[in-house]
């Protein structure tokens, strides 16, 4: 465990917390969940957690790093909603990323959740180094349909 990582049962114990003040949603983001089997079985964990405790909405925050190997976890967890992150086109999300292969694994994220009905969107942030981009990445995106 990293020095400035929460104990997984003191997230329990919030979820716990939250549930019981009313909230519905739950959002996760941060790391990337399937980068490694820690970070992949404590997030299944903290959906599975917070499903049970009546939060109704759980969505996800990701690159699509491995999404299309794991989605079937994942929706047995309990997720609503899969955010897929896409900063750019293809050599500047890479580079972004600083993963090559990063956006064709964005794309193989996103035809999972199709395959799977699982409900999606994606997110970009938008800086002065790819806002010229932005046209051109949203037009690549509407190709998906």
């Amino acid at each position: 465990m990293k020095d400035a990582e929460v104990e997984e049962s003191r997230l329990l114990q919030i979820l716990d917390e939250a549930a019981h003040m009313g909230c519905q949603n739950l959002s996760l983001s941060g790391g990337e969940v399937t980068a490694s089997k820690h970070n992949l079985n404590r997030t299944l964990n903290l959906m599975k957690h917070a499903r049970s405790v009546g939060i109704n909405k759980i969505v996800l925050i990701t690159t699509g790093y491995r999404l299309d190997e794991h989605i079937d976890k994942f929706i047995g967890a309990g997720v609503d909603h899969i955010q897929i992150s896409i900063d750019g086109l293809e050599d500047f999300n890479d580079s972004y990323k600083r993963s090559e292969g990063a956006t064709k694994r964005a794309f193989n994220a996103i035809n999972a959740c199709r395959e799977k009905g699982v409900h999606f969107s994606t997110n970009s942030v938008v800086s002065h180094s790819n806002l010229d981009l932005m046209p051109n990445s949203y037009n690549n995106l509407l190709m998906l349909e």
